[in-house]
């Protein structure tokens, strides 16, 4: 059952002007996350999941020109029996610019006392640099599904719980909260309406939010030049900072921060020849999909990073497009909003 049952646009929801022209079919998105030639069953029975999440075989996205949100319909979220097929092979970049920005904020600004919650945490890389010197360990509430995240979590002293923001697992510490993180988090969810209105439920009055996002502006040109696709129903939402500002509006909340993470070449141009050969592997019979349909190995590894490389004249057009936009296209939006 989805969340709606017409396309209007979940943020401000008003209906979309005009179709659009971009859809996937099941088949497309489960092969974005698994390839069939690698993983042939893996790849069906996510097929198959994706089709009774979206309760029909195709999604389109939709891009509101009321609130500048881009987002998919059905605007259903991947759930956890999704995210177990479509990642096998779970990895947490150990730092991001978001987090160093978060840090930098606060010591202009600190933290009221008080219990603080992040939505995602992982191995908990960002609660690590957080506590102690922002917030006591044992005041801090770590949400995650994966089985290994909540170990590492658990082992540094937080409290680890494999629950949703919304459940009633989370009662006790209605109207204590003094922060909340959400770092590359709100795209995957759905029901904003609900999410804020629970968030307003657990913090106090004053308390910080911290949300980033992708950048609206890199995914679209990652997806115009023949990079990676931005896949429901892992990302059901695209974000602008039009967008984040109407979500402070619906909430009640002040955005007092809102900042694009700062391009770097070297880094854009090391993904990009990733990520263009991850896309090129997703239609059969390419090098790339052979390479990359191989068992996991060293010498899989060595030879992906060859033929990544190998493609890196023909990427050279697309890097030229960049330079007259490098400065829209960092990776991350951040903010900071205030309650």
């Amino acid at each position: 059952m989805t969340l709606y049952e017409s396309p209007c646009c979940p943020l401000c929801r008003q209906p979309p002007d005009t179709p659009s022209a971009v859809s996937y079919s099941a088949a497309e998105a489960a092969q974005h996350f698994v390839l069939a030639e690698e993983y042939p069953q893996r790849h069906a029975e996510l097929r198959d999941h994706i089709t009774g999440l979206w309760s029909r075989n195709d999604c389109r996205m939709y891009a509101c020109r009321q609130c500048a949100l881009t987002y998919a319909w059905p605007f259903v979220a991947g759930d956890g029996h999704f995210y177990n097929l479509a990642y096998p092979y779970s990895a947490y970049p150990a730092q991001r610019w978001e987090f160093l920005r978060t840090l930098d904020s606060l010591r202009g600004a600190p933290l009221q006392p008080g219990p603080v919650l992040e939505i995602g945490s992982g191995f908990g890389y960002f609660l690590g640099q957080l506590a102690p010197d922002h917030v006591a360990a044992e005041q801090v509430i770590a949400l995650e599904y994966s089985d290994a995240g909540r170990a590492q979590l658990a082992a540094k002293g937080f409290q680890a719980m494999a629950c949703d923001v919304r459940s009633a697992s989370l009662d006790p510490w209605c109207g204590q909260l003094a922060a909340v993180f959400l770092f590359q988090v709100l795209e995957h969810m759905d029901d904003l309406h609900a999410l804020t209105s629970r968030l307003n439920e657990l913090t106090r009055p004053g308390a910080a939010i911290f949300v980033a996002v992708p950048n609206h502006d890199r995914t679209a040109f990652n997806e115009a030049h023949a990079s990676l696709c931005d896949m429901p129903p892992n990302h059901i939402s695209q974000w602008t900072p039009q967008a984040l500002q109407r979500l402070a509006d619906t909430a009640g909340w002040r955005l007092d921060r809102c900042e694009r993470e700062p391009f770097r070449w070297s880094a854009f141009m090391r993904g990009d020849l990733v990520y263009a050969h991850m896309r090129r592997a997703q239609t059969p019979g390419t090098l790339s999909n052979k390479v990359r349909s191989r068992p996991r190995s060293g010498a899989r590894q060595v030879a992906e990073a060859a033929v990544a490389l190998a493609a890196m004249p023909a990427r050279i057009p697309h890097w030229l497009a960049a330079v007259g936009r490098a400065r829209s296209l960092g990776n991350s939006l951040w903010v900071r909003y205030q309650r």
